[in-house]
C-alpha cells in the first residue's frame, strides 16, 4: 500500500480497515447470481426438458422466462433488502 505524505500540521490519529465481512451485501449479489447461473445450467441439462415436446421455441421462450424471472425476483429483492 502506498504512504501518504501528510502537509504541514497534519497528523493520522487512527488508521482504519473495514471489517472483512462488511462488504457481504456487495458479494452476496455476484454471488447469487453466479449460483442462480448455476442452477439453470444444470435444470436445463436436466431429464425433465427430454419430456418437453421437441419445439425448441418452447425451450428457449421456457429457459429466457425462468432466467428473467429470477433476475428480476433478485433485484427486487436486493434493492428492497440494500435500503438504509
Amino acid at each position: 500500500m502506498k504512504e501518504f505524505h501528510a502537509l504541514e500540521n497534519e497528523k493520522v490519529e487512527k488508521k482504519l480497515m473495514p471489517h472483512p465481512l462488511s462488504f457481504l451485501h456487495l458479494h452476496a449479489l455476484w454471488i447469487f447470481l453466479t449460483l442462480w447461473g448455476i442452477f439453470l445450467a444444470w435444470f436445463f441439462r436436466s431429464s425433465y426438458w427430454e419430456k418437453m415436446p421437441n419445439v425448441d421455441l418452447l425451450q428457449i421462450g421456457g429457459a429466457a422466462s425462468l432466467w428473467l424471472a429470477g433476475l428480476v425476483v433478485a433485484g427486487v429483492a436486493a434493492s428492497i433488502l440494500m435500503i438504509r
